[in-house]
């Protein structure tokens, strides 16, 4: 059974038509559907071509979806495959989008990349590493996230590792220097740096061990753990504090000196 276009009506939306068959209102399809079918005014369309202009028009919304969904961004194939299959396509018509997205020069897992990478070397603290797992978790391939890393050379590594390590000095300076040390090191290892990387910035941070201040700072976490101390019998209370203060961190001279500075432990 044949129906006959009877008007095609601009919709306010760009690019969209309304179409009306035997007088009556049909359905909507997408200008470039329009385009590819060449509809006009009295064509008669019969059951199966009218599924079909249906399904291209899912296919055509989807690529337009698509199309601005990137405009916004850029976005790794990943991605947009994860966004596409909202539209419920055939897995044919999904390829065929993705193809004509990377035509179109609008999906490119390689400038994705490179883009992330240089933004995040440019705004973040985040060392080569981090970045890596990161682009592996949007489905970028292997080969192009060691190609995109190039893009973060090691002098800019540590340019962004030392202001790291400067921010990490600050806030761990009230524990023991041996533990602070560790602690920057370990932040830097958690945020993708490698030893080498990580070797370099320490010994450009030149930190040294002020012994006054260790000693400082033993001294006040022993008073911090006065009432924990006060329950354990005199006899036991030294090698209970000794064992609490190296397994802490502090330098065997700040213990030393504490314990010859006070009988009463």
């Amino acid at each position: 059974m044949f129906k006959k276009i009877t008007m095609i009506k601009t919709q306010k939306r760009p690019g969209r038509y309304n179409i009306y068959l035997d007088g009556k209102y049909a359905f909507a399809l997408n200008e470039d559907v329009l385009i590819q079918f060449h509809l006009t005014k009295g064509m008669e369309l019969d059951e199966e071509a009218i599924v079909q202009l249906k399904q291209a028009d899912q296919v055509a919304q989807a690529k337009s979806r698509a199309i601005d969904y990137l405009s916004r961004q850029l976005r790794s194939e990943r991605e947009v495959r994860i966004f596409l299959q909202t539209f419920e396509l055939k897995d044919t018509d999904e390829q065929a989008i993705i193809a004509k997205l990377k035509e179109l020069n609008l999906l490119n897992d390689l400038n994705y990349a490179q883009s992330y990478v240089r933004t995040q070397a440019r705004l973040s603290d985040k060392g080569p590493k981090y970045l890596q797992q990161k682009l592996l978790q949007k489905g970028i391939a292997p080969a192009l996230i060691t190609q995109a890393l190039m893009e973060f050379a090691p002098a800019d590594q540590i340019v962004n590792g030392s202001k790291l390590a400067k921010k990490l000095a600050r806030r761990y300076q009230k524990d023991p220097f041996r533990v602070q040390m560790q602690k920057i090191k370990r932040g830097l290892y958690q945020k993708g740096y490698d030893n080498d990387i990580i070797a370099t910035v320490i010994d450009q941070l030149n930190l040294t061990q002020d012994d006054d201040a260790e000693y400082e700072h033993l001294v006040a976490y022993v008073g911090k753990q006065q009432n924990k101390l006060a329950r354990l019998a005199p006899t036991d209370r030294a090698f209970k504090l000794k064992q609490l203060l190296y397994r802490h961190g502090f330098a065997r001279d700040a213990i030393d000196r504490f314990f010859a500075e006070n009988n009463d432990y």
